[in-house]
């Protein structure tokens, strides 16, 4: 499904200039939200299979909070990993319909890091 919406009108292939813009914008939601000084614990999640719009925009955040966060295991019985493009990616939880049967999904579960006082 968003594969579709990521395609080129008439070409059946995703479109580069729409998935690096979804990206960022994903990348400055993601950033701002961590920003929020109460938040202890965010989700991030998307029904797309690209890494640009997944590893790639944790990774990033996770550059960007300069250890402030930290990624948190999400069901650690799936069976289907982030892929491994960063330290802890393997924390993350990734679907794609070929392995899954279903349209593709990702998640990170992305937790404030208790400062010792």
């Amino acid at each position: 499904m968003l594969t579709r919406q990521l395609e080129e009108p008439g070409t059946g292939t995703p479109s580069k200039e729409r998935l690096r813009a979804l990206a960022a914008f994903q990348q400055r939601a993601l950033c701002h939200a961590l920003t929020f000084p109460s938040l202890q614990r965010l989700v991030y999640s998307t029904c797309s299979v690209c890494q640009e719009e997944n590893e790639d925009v944790v990774r990033d955040a996770l550059q960007q909070s300069s250890g402030t966060f930290r990624l948190t295991p999400v069901l650690p019985s799936w069976p289907h990993r982030g892929l491994n493009t960063f330290p802890g990616a393997e924390h993350c939880l990734r679907a794609s319909p070929k392995t899954t049967l279903t349209g593709g999904f990702f998640i990170a579960v992305l937790e404030r890091v208790e400062v010792s006082r």
